[in-house]
Order: C-alpha cells, then sequence, then structure tokens
C-alpha cells in the first residue's frame, strides 16, 4: 500500500486534533485523507472547510463511510462507550484502525477486541501515544536490557484539575454507564489513562509488554458532581515481582506535569511528561534530553500506524499492549467498590475561567505524602479515606460492576466519611 487512504471517525472533541494531524499527513503526502464521518458534523464548521478544503468527503454515519469504498483504513475518535463494538465491527470488516483510548473498559470486551483484530489480521493501533516517543522507546530500552537490575516499583502520579464545563461536555462524561455499556469514565480509564498505562508498561520485563497485576487494592473517591471517581490510588502486585502505585486526582488547585518513577536494583529513572529523562545510577543524577515536542508525538503515533499499514511493521500500541491496564482498572472498581463522595467539609468550590471548579483541599500534600510512605489514601488515616479490600485479579475473564448491566441503571455512590 503505497500511500493509504484515511478515514476519520469523529471529529468534534479530540476529533480535532485527528483533523490537524492527518491533515498535516495529508499535505506531506504521507496519506490521503479521503474521508470523515460524524453524525453532529454541522457543528463543527470549521473542521468540516478544512477537511473538505483537502478532498475529504463528508458523511454523516460511519456506516456510510465504510460502505463508501474510499478508505483503506480509519482513525476513531469516538465516545469511550462504543470503542469496543466500533472496533469488533471495523476487525469484522477487515477494515486497519486507530482507536483513541481507552480500547475497551471491561475485561471481556478487552479480550473480544484482541481475539478479533488477530483473527482479521489487520493492523490496529490505540492511542496510548506515549509510547511513540523517543523519551519512552529509551526508558523502556534500558529497562528490558537490565542496565539497573529488576524494577522493584513504579511510582505514577497525575495531579490535574478539571472544571465543571468539562462534565458537561457531553452525556456520558463522568458516567459509570450509559445506555447498558460501561463508560468508567474517571482518572482510571480517561483523562490519566496514559500515565496508568504507560506505569504498567515501564514495569513489563519485555521490550512490547507490559506488567499484569496479581493481587491489588485501591480507593475511589469524586467531589466533582458525577459518578465515576476523580481521585485515585491503586496498589497492586506485579506478576514480574514488582510492585505499581498509582495516585490520580481531577481535583488539585493547580494543574501539574504527570510524573513516573521507576525503582530499580540499581538504579532510579524520572519521567516528566515531557522531552526530558532523569536517570540515577550509583547516587549520579543525569538528565538526557529526547526530540520531539508533545505536542506533535500525535504524529509519531499515526506515524507508526500508517507505516504498519504500508510495509507490515508493528505499530508502537497494538490491542494486546492494553490488556493489562484494563485488568488493572477492573481490578480497582472491584477493590474500592462505588467510588465514594467526599463530604463537602473537605472542598473548596470556586468561580474560575467562566466555570466553576472543585478543589480536594490538600490533595497535593497527601498524595506527595503517600508517595513517600508507598501508602493509599486510607493508611495515612485521612479522614475522608476509607480503605478497598485486596483482591486476586490474576485471572480476570469477566468484570461487572452490577448484577444486571444491560438493566440495572446506576446506583448513587455510597457516602464518604
Amino acid at each position: 500500500m503505497k500511500t493509504p487512504r484515511i478515514g476519520l471517525i469523529g471529529i468534534g472533541g479530540f476529533g480535532s486534533a485527528h483533523v490537524e494531524h492527518l491533515g498535516l499527513l495529508h499535505e506531506r503526502g504521507e496519506i490521503r485523507l479521503t474521508a470523515a464521518a460524524d453524525p453532529a458534523f454541522p457543528q463543527f464548521r470549521k473542521s468540516v472547510e478544512h477537511l473538505k478544503s483537502l478532498g475529504a468527503r463528508i458523511f454523516e454515519s460511519s456506516r456510510e463511510l465504510l460502505e463508501s469504498g474510499l478508505v483503506d483504513a480509519v482513525t476513531c475518535a469516538t465516545p469511550i462507550p462504543v470503542h469496543a463494538s466500533m472496533e469488533l465491527d471495523l476487525a469484522e470488516r477487515r477494515i486497519p484502525f486507530y482507536m483513541e483510548k481507552p480500547p475497551a473498559v471491561t475485561i471481556q470486551d478487552m479480550d473480544r477486541v484482541i481475539e478479533a483484530v488477530q483473527k482479521a489480521g489487520i493492523p490496529a493501533a490505540i492511542g496510548f501515544q506515549f509510547l511513540s516517543m523517543p523519551s519512552i522507546k529509551a526508558i523502556k530500552q534500558r529497562i528490558v536490557e537490565g542496565r539497573y537490575g529488576a524494577v522493584k516499583e513504579v511510582i505514577a502520579t497525575g495531579i490535574w484539575k478539571r472544571f465543571e464545563i468539562y462534565y458537561n461536555r457531553t452525556s456520558w462524561a463522568g458516567k459509570l454507564m450509559e445506555n447498558g455499556a460501561y463508560v468508567l469514565d474517571g482518572t482510571l480509564f480517561n483523562p490519566l489513562s496514559h500515565i496508568l498505562h504507560l506505569a504498567l508498561y515501564f514495569a513489563g520485563t519485555e521490550l512490547n509488554k507490559a506488567a499484569n497485576p496479581v493481587n491489588m487494592r485501591a480507593e475511589l473517591y469524586h467531589i466533582h458532581r458525577i459518578q465515576s471517581e476523580d481521585t485515585s490510588c491503586v496498589e497492586a502486585e506485579l506478576d514480574t515481582g514488582g510492585r505499581l502505585f498509582f495516585y490520580a486526582t481531577l481535583c488539585a488547585g493547580k494543574q501539574l506535569t504527570p510524573e513516573i518513577i521507576v525503582e530499580l536494583e540499581k538504579g532510579t529513572v524520572r519521567w516528566t511528561g515531557g522531552t526530558t529523562v532523569s536517570f540515577i545510577e550509583n547516587g549520579e543524577e543525569k538528565t538526557e534530553s529526547f526530540p520531539v515536542p508533545e505536542d506533535r508525538v500525535h504524529l509519531l503515533a499515526f506515524g507508526s500506524f500508517i507505516e504498519a499499514l504500508r510495509s507490515g511493521t508493528p505499530v508502537d500500541c497494538p490491542p494486546e499492549l492494553c490488556r493489562s491496564f484494563v485488568q488493572t482498572g477492573n481490578g480497582a472498581f472491584l477493590s474500592s467498590g462505588l467510588p465514594r463522595e467526599i463530604s463537602e467539609r473537605y472542598i473548596r468550590r470556586v468561580h474560575e475561567n467562566w466555570s466553576r471548579t472543585a478543589e480536594l483541599i490538600g490533595i497535593r500534600q497527601i498524595i506527595r505524602r503517600a508517595i513517600r510512605e508507598r501508602a493509599l489514601f486510607s493508611d495515612l488515616e485521612i479522614p475522608w479515606a476509607v480503605p478497598g479490600r485486596w483482591v486476586d485479579v490474576s485471572n480476570m475473564q469477566e468484570f461487572n460492576l452490577y448484577e444486571d448491566p444491560q438493566s440495572e441503571p446506576p446506583l448513587p455512590p455510597p457516602k464518604g466519611r
């Protein structure tokens, strides 16, 4: 396939980034952006005009696009609840795809997707784009080479800030389920999912594999008026012998750059979300810089997918590299149960930037202390924290938060202390 014809499904929301980056690849002559589909396309006039200027045909539905004969492959920026079903449909049609994260939110759907893609024998990539960054590739290579010994612990942190308008942007935002399909839209499966996925990837002992959780516990909370979690902490024992700690919040007063620390037998690696990495060996710290600005990493991820179409080379993040991520996310809900609502006495709500934000008072300091002590929030005796139970997830095959997810509406979350 010399110059693949690419279609885009979903041009609103994060789809605008697909429009921008695929448009650049089209102008470079690396692809032909031939079609796009979105049922709400009249609302996105600027993107539609740009697509049409490149010669792309606009469709109202993905079915019309897929049956048009205009595309060799597609990229998808669609709502989370339809990711798995769309991947299964594309695999059945044998149409290669690039799907935004998460590829699925239940382990049973993840397994169906992996099996369908392997049966179809098509290139399929998931939009955990950090795996395409040179800095990430360098860290993984050094870990796998054993230069610093075995991985003992991986500590991943995401301290972000979200406004109420963020949760009003779409019907499924912040929900556990929508129309009988799981969404689990929170720190684990959406905005900070990249950090959790990357932490598991660093913990893996092989180049293109991630570590799997064996036993784990978690705590899930929220202070925004949502069903899913906006603050979480996770501890997992991994099949590689190491441990994972994940701390995340969307309720900070100030947004910070995510950080992952990999503690190994003979050194430490610290990644802080950009193009520089700190390597600490024998007490000596060295900082190395790698090319590619973070705002262009999507071009690398798309480029990996395009090269797979052309020559059959592996994509940077295939579906099977996401299974342990889904397993960990599901295990967190099994451990914690429904996300707990934190009392208003620990919350600061303020008007800012034409919206409102909710700040969990002291959460930055709490997370920093939890990192130092390798503890979860309840271990620190934080007054609003409630411990989750240890769960064995080593043989997880199915996840259900409700007895009958097709008919039972989400229950109100339990009140915190």
